[in-house]
C-alpha cells in the first residue's frame, strides 16, 4: 500500500492527468467548467482519506501480527492504535515532502490532515469491529462427534 501511496504521489497522481479523463466525461454530462473542478478535488480528498484508512487498517495489522477480521479480540484504543496512527501521519508527511520535488505537484499540510482523518476513521472502524471483544471467533475444524447411527444410516451400514 506504501508503495501505490507513493507511486501515486508522483507525476502520475497530478490533478492534470485525472482531469483528462475524469472531466471530459463530466463535461459530457453537463457540468460546468467550476463544478467539474469542486467534483474532481472531492473525488480526490475522499481518495486520500480512502487510501489511508486502508493504510492504517494494514499498518495495525502488520504491527501486531495478526489478522485483521478473522477474529473479533478485545484492543484498547490508544494503546493499540498509536503506532499504526503514527506510521499513517508519518508516511503521509513524508509523501509531502515527495510531492514538494515533483513540479506538477505541490506539498499541503492540508493533505495530511486529510490522510490522518482517513487513517482515523480506519482504525476507528476496525475498533468498532474488534468491539465484541472475543464474542465471535474464528470457525471450528474439528469435526463434530456423529452417532453411529448418523453416519451412514443403519441400512448402509449393513450393506457393507
Amino acid at each position: 500500500m506504501a508503495g501505490v501511496i507513493w507511486l501515486a504521489s508522483s507525476d502520475l497522481g497530478a490533478m492534470s492527468h485525472q482531469s483528462r479523463i475524469i472531466g471530459p466525461i463530466l463535461a459530457a454530462l453537463g457540468f460546468s467548467p467550476e463544478t467539474i473542478v469542486k467534483i474532481i478535488v472531492f473525488i480526490r480528498k475522499n481518495a486520500h482519506m480512502g487510501e489511508y484508512a486502508l493504510f492504517a487498517v494494514l499498518a495495525w495489522r502488520g504491527w501486531h501480527a495478526r489478522p485483521v477480521l478473522w477474529r473479533r479480540t478485545a484492543w484498547r484504543w490508544w494503546p493499540d492504535a498509536l503506532a499504526p496512527l503514527g506510521f499513517a501521519v508519518a508516511w503521509a508527511s513524508l509523501d509531502e515532502f515527495h510531492q514538494s520535488f515533483v513540479p506538477s505537484r505541490t506539498a499541503s499540510v492540508g493533505d495530511v490532515c486529510w490522510d490522518t482523518a482517513g487513517a482515523l476513521i480506519g482504525l476507528t472502524v476496525l475498533w468498532l469491529w474488534h468491539r465484541g471483544g472475543g464474542k465471535v471467533q474464528a470457525p471450528s475444524f474439528k469435526p463434530q462427534e456423529r452417532s453411529e447411527e448418523g453416519k451412514f444410516g443403519n441400512e448402509a451400514s449393513a450393506a457393507l
